[in-house]
């Protein structure tokens, strides 16, 4: 030690330069090209070892921190942990390697072996579990806890892994929250997703955004959600699930909708449905009481007509789309009624007819009593005519 108050040195060449105050070294070359940095403690083989004016840094184990030349306020705890850091401050790393690339990312935090390893000018990240964020370079915001969390990541912005592989193959989507075992490990480069112990897309490798995925499908069968009964939603419409999970509405506007067609005889197939009383299986119930319920049997719907039916994954029936039934019960109704209009307009045409032949019936009776008077005062006439040739 060649100047500088309040320091300790122990190991070859340890604050060999050093001209500061208050500097510990322990090992061969640790801070070794200290000189006006203060405050910093150096432990291990070259830790700190080129660092000059940088101050309040501590760096335990070999090359920890050893490229740092005038960073502040960094801990690395682990060999080579920040081993290449310049000039990046206020950075932490726990664990053999951990933030080892980088150089002037700032604000990190990195806990567990080569955790945010080849991050390089990446800010504000925090990741915490062996390799968590391992491949992260430029990114900033992103928080990972777990073995493997966020693994792949480069340079991606403002997401969250928390659960072992959480979003380990994800490597540029920004905004993604992941929570749960292996949660959006099978999405690549999407953003703005919330994977709740879910794998992501349906294929692995693949990407998405904008997406809600809540549980595994095939491991999750039951979903419980507080504040929905008894909650009034005046201005809500119904919601309905598609055979792979997905949650959606039905919206009516014509800009969703093309090749437009009224229903006309297609309503009829409503009338070869067999409405049906049932109740569920026991199994089903998880212990409620089984109520007598209506419905339809899908099987039967399915042969009268497919496009009522959700198929499940093996292709076989499994439940009736019974919001298409409303507007072909609507349609049914109006067929029914035109044809109840036309039956009353004949109706009221043969009521015509008859009234019109009732009184064709009636003026040939009056006819036939005037023809029937006529004969009988011709027949007067002629008898008394016969009785006055008979008196001559």
């Amino acid at each position: 030690v060649s100047a500088g108050q309040d320091n300790a040195a122990f190991g070859t060449l340890a604050l060999g330069f050093n001209t500061g105050s208050e500097n510990a070294a322990l090992g061969a070359f640790a801070l070794v090209l200290n000189t006006t940095g203060t405050g910093n403690a150096a432990v291990g083989y070259n830790a700190l070892g080129v660092n000059t004016t940088g101050s309040r840094n501590t760096a335990f184990g070999a090359r920890a921190l050893d490229a740092s030349t005038t960073t502040d306020d960094n801990a690395a705890f682990g060999h080579e942990a920040l081993g290449l850091t310049t000039t990046g401050d206020e950075n932490s790393a726990f664990g053999s390697g951990a933030l080892r690339d980088n150089t002037i990312g700032f604000w990190n935090t990195a806990v567990g072996t080569h955790a945010l390893e080849r991050n390089t000018t990446g800010r504000y990240n925090v990741a915490v579990g062996h390799q968590a964020m391992r491949f992260g370079q430029v990114g900033w915001g992103n928080v990972a806890l777990g073995v493997g969390a966020l693994f792949a990541h480069t340079t991606g912005h403002y997401n969250v892994a928390i659960g072992t592989d959480a979003l380990d193959l994800l490597t540029a989507g920004d905004s993604n929250i992941a929570i749960g075992l292996q949660a959006g490990n099978y999405n690549v480069n999407g953003s703005d997703n919330v994977y709740l112990a879910s794998p992501g897309p349906a294929l692995p490798q693949s990407s998405e955004s904008n997406t809600i995925r809540v549980g595994t499908t095939g491991l999750h069968t039951s979903t419980y959600i507080a504040g929905v009964t008894g909650a009034i939603a005046p201005s809500g419409v119904p919601v309905v699930v598609a055979s792979d999970g997905k949650l959606g509405t039905v919206v009516s506007s014509s800009r969703y909708k093309r090749d437009i067609e009224s229903l006309g005889a297609r309503s009829e197939v409503i009338q070869s449905l067999r409405p049906v009383s049932f109740r569920y299986r026991d199994e089903l119930l998880g212990g409620a009481e089984a109520t007598t319920e209506y419905g339809l049997i899908a099987e039967e719907v399915a042969d009268a007509a497919p496009e009522l039916v959700v198929l499940d994954a093996d292709g076989a029936p499994q439940a009736v789309r019974y919001q298409l039934l409303a507007p072909m019960l609507v349609g049914e109704s109006q067929r029914q009624e035109r044809e109840l209009a036309r039956q009353r307009e004949e109706l009221a045409a043969q009521r015509a007819e008859i009234v019109r032949l009732e009184s064709r019936a009636a003026g040939i009776d009056a006819l036939e009593v005037r023809v029937a008077e006529l004969e009988a005062l011709l027949g007067a006439e002629r008898a008394r005519r016969e009785g006055g040739v008979d008196a001559r």
